[in-house]
């Protein structure tokens, strides 16, 4: 039974590390090119870059949350009574919620653009 939860873990690993690998690079490639295009210098630009910092900071801390987690097989770690977990939850609810509130701000300003 606990050969085949290693193998689980292991399935589960890998597509958290290919999704969270492939979310990082996208992000980060997005986030260079609003910040080397001079078109994006207004704030529309600044919108777009703190949304992918916020998708940046939300994607890597739960892919090294994870990591850990799956690796060392504790069941403290996924505990909320362990004061890091909650940390790391904080750290991810900031991002996530830092997202949402950004795309309020971008659709206010492409009505803005609009009108």
């Amino acid at each position: 039974m606990e050969e085949n939860n290693d193998y689980e873990d292991n399935i589960a690993l890998a597509c958290i590390a290919t999704t969270s690998i492939f979310g990082l690079i996208s992000n980060g490639f997005a986030l260079y090119m609003t910040l080397s295009i001079s078109r994006f210098r207004n704030a529309f630009g600044i919108l777009c870059s703190s949304f992918l910092i916020c998708n940046l900071q939300a994607i890597f801390v739960l892919f090294t949350w994870s990591t850990i987690v799956i690796t060392v097989k504790s069941p403290l770690l996924s505990s909320s009574e362990l004061f890091l977990a909650r940390l790391i939850g904080v750290f991810v609810n900031g991002g996530w919620f830092g997202a949402l509130f950004v795309h309020f701000f971008v659709a206010l300003n492409r009505l803005c653009a609009v009108v």
